[in-house]
C-alpha cells in the first residue's frame, strides 16, 4: 500500500501541477494494472486455446508505454506525459473510426473521454483544442465514410445491442466519472488548504495588528515617561524663580536677627531682644525648611505609602506657588476647615495639587481683571473626600475641554507648556486616589476642578 502511495505521490511543490500530475499517475497506473491483468489472460488463451499472440504483443507495448508514461511523469514531466496519454487514447478512437465508422457510439465516448481528459489533465486550453480536433476528426471520416473513400464495418449497426455492450458504454462512464471524482477530490484539498492558508492569513494579521498595537502602546507609554521626566524638571525650574524669592526673605531675616544677636551679646545687655531674634531665626529656619521640602516632594519620583494631613500639602502647594499667583496679583483662598488625614503617596498627592493649581494660576495670563482670585475647599462626606479648586480665569470651551486630559494636548504657546500636567493629575487620582475628576468650565468665566476620592485607599 506504501508502495503505491509512494508511485502516485507527485513531485512537484506546485499546487496547481500537482493535482494535475496526482491524477495522471492514478490514471497511468489504473491502465497499468489493467493492461497487466489483459496480458495474464491473452497469455493463459495462447497457452490453452493455441490463439494468435498478437493481443499478448500489443499488451506488452502497451504496458512498456504506460510504465515509460508514469516514469516520465514521475520525473517531473508530467505535461509531456500527458500530452502522449491522450494522443495514444486519440490514435486509438482514430483506428476505431476506420475500423467501425464515425457513428459508434465508442466513438463518441472515446472524444468525450479526451475532452474531459485534456481539461483535468493539463489545462482549459487543451480541452478547448481537444474539442475542436475532435469535432474536425468526425467531419473529416464522416466525408471520407460518405465519400466511400473509406469502408468502415458497420455490421454492427443491424446488431441489437450485446452484453458487452452495455459493459462497454458502463465502463465509459465509470471511467469518466472517476477521473470527475479525482479531479473534484483534487479541487476540494486545494480550497480546503487555500481556506486554511486564508484563516491562517486572518489570523496572522490579528496577531500583527495586537503585535503593532501593543508595541504602539509600549512606546507611547514609554514617550509619556519620558515627557513625564522632562515636565518634572521643568515645573522645577519654573518654580525655582518663587523658591529663591521666598528664600531671600528668610535668609534676610536669620542674617538680621544673627546680627542682632552678635550685637547684644557684645553689649549683654538686653537678653529679651536676644530670645526673640533667635525665635524669628528659628521661624526662618522652618520655613525654609519647609519650602525645601516641598520642592524635594516635587522632585522625587519614588512612591511612598504614609499618613499625611491633605490640608498641609494643599498648603505647601499654595506656598511653592505663591510667588508666582503674586506676580499676576491673584489671591489664592483656602478655605480650611477639618483636618482631614490619608494614608497614600503624599508626594503624588502634592503634586496633583500643584499641576491644578499651577494651571489655574496660568489661566489669568491671558486674562486681565482687578480681581484674580483661586479658591480651594475641601470636604468631607461619608467615606468620601472632596477637593474644590475654582477660579475666575480665561475658562476654556466645550471642546478643549474634552481633550485636557490627552497626553501632549496643550493650549499653551511653545516652551510655555508640555501637554502633560494634567495627564498626570488623571493618572494619579485614577491609579493612586483610586478616585474621580470632574471639570466644569465656561468660557471667560472660570474653572472648577472636583476631585473625589475614597478616605480608605486600597
Amino acid at each position: 500500500m506504501n508502495i503505491l502511495k509512494k508511485i502516485i505521490q507527485p513531485n512537484s511543490k506546485d499546487e496547481d501541477i500537482s493535482r494535475h500530475e496526482h491524477i495522471l499517475n492514478i490514471l497511468l497506473l489504473s491502465c497499468i494494472f489493467l493492461t497487466f491483468i489483459s496480458c495474464i489472460i491473452s497469455g493463459i488463451r495462447i497457452d490453452k486455446y493455441y490463439t494468435n499472440p498478437v493481443f499478448l504483443i500489443i499488451g506488452i507495448t502497451i504496458l512498456i508505454v504506460f510504465t515509460g508514461l508514469l516514469y516520465i511523469s514521475k520525473k517531473g514531466h508530467y505535461k509531456i506525459s500527458s500530452f502522449i496519454f491522450i494522443s495514444i487514447i486519440f490514435g486509438t478512437n482514430i483506428y476505431i473510426s476506420l475500423l467501425w465508422g464515425t457513428q459508434a457510439q465508442v466513438v463518441l465516448l472515446f472524444y468525450v473521454l479526451i475532452i474531459i481528459m485534456s481539461g483535468i489533465l493539463i489545462n482549459t486550453r487543451a480541452s478547448f483544442i481537444a474539442t475542436i480536433t475532435s469535432s474536425l476528426s468526425i467531419s473529416i471520416f464522416a466525408y471520407l465514410q460518405s465519400a466511400k473513400i473509406t469502408h468502415p464495418n458497420l455490421d454492427w449497426v443491424t446488431k441489437n445491442a450485446e452484453t458487452e455492450d452495455v459493459i462497454m458504454f458502463l465502463v465509459f462512464f465509470l471511467i469518466i466519472s472517476v477521473i470527475s471524482w479525482l479531479s473534484n477530490i483534487e479541487i476540494e484539498k486545494s480550497l480546503k488548504r487555500a481556506r486554511k492558508s486564508e484563516a491562517e492569513l486572518k489570523k496572522e494579521k490579528d496577531n500583527l495588528e495586537i503585535r503593532v498595537e501593543e508595541r504602539t502602546k509600549d512606546i507611547q507609554k514609554l514617550q509619556i515617561e519620558k515627557m513625564t521626566q522632562i515636565y518634572h524638571f521643568a515645573e522645577i525650574g519654573r518654580l525655582s524663580s518663587g523658591l529663591f524669592h521666598d528664600l531671600i526673605n528668610p535668609l534676610t531675616a536669620m542674617s538680621l536677627d544673627i546680627e542682632k544677636i552678635k550685637k547684644t551679646s557684645e553689649k549683654n545687655k538686653n537678653l529679651k531682644i536676644i530670645e526673640v531674634s533667635i525665635d524669628r531665626a528659628k521661624k526662618a529656619n522652618e520655613k525654609m525648611q519647609k519650602l525645601i521640602d516641598s520642592i524635594r516632594k516635587q522632585m522625587t519620583q519614588q512612591e511612598t505609602k504614609e499618613k499625611f494631613s491633605i490640608n498641609e500639602e494643599i498648603k505647601e502647594a499654595i506656598e511653592i506657588l505663591e510667588f508666582k499667583a503674586k506676580k499676576l496679583n491673584i489671591d489664592i483662598i483656602f478655605q480650611e476647615k477639618k483636618q482631614m488625614e490619608i494614608i497614600g503617596d503624599s508626594i503624588k498627592f502634592n503634586q496633583l495639587i500643584t499641576n491644578i493649581i499651577s494651571n489655574s494660576i496660568d489661566s489669568f495670563q491671558e486674562k486681565k481683571q482687578s480681581k484674580n482670585k483661586i479658591e480651594i475647599a475641601t470636604k468631607e462626606i461619608k467615606n468620601e473626600i472632596k477637593i474644590t479648586i475654582a477660579d475666575n480665569g480665561c475658562g476654556m470651551s466645550e471642546e478643549t475641554k474634552n481633550k485636557i486630559f490627552n497626553p501632549f494636548f496643550t493650549t499653551k504657546k511653545i516652551k510655555k507648556g508640555t501637554g502633560i500636567g494634567l495627564f498626570l493629575v488623571k493618572e494619579i487620582i485614577t491609579k493612586n486616589l483610586k478616585g474621580e475628576i470632574d471639570v466644569q468650565s465656561k468660557l471667560d468665566k472660570g474653572t472648577t476642578i472636583i476631585i473625589t476620592f475614597p478616605k480608605n485607599i486600597n
